[in-house]
């Protein structure tokens, strides 16, 4: 069986691995914050590229 120093140093480095994981989770929730904007700026620039390809085909 494990020494109580032991598992108290485990303890100490699991908390310390989920204090970081935990920080690598939050900038994921950031970064996927984004996603749904990012999603209509993308369908905005491809509305206004077909525009602009009616545009062009019209002048042709």
């Amino acid at each position: 069986m494990q020494s109580i120093d032991s598992l108290r140093e485990l303890n100490s480095k699991l908390l310390a691995e989920i204090a970081e994981l935990r920080k690598v989770n939050a900038e994921l929730k950031d970064k996927n914050a984004e996603i749904p904007d990012l999603k209509r700026k993308f369908a905005e620039i491809e509305s206004e590229k077909v525009e602009l390809k009616a545009r062009i085909a019209e002048l042709l």
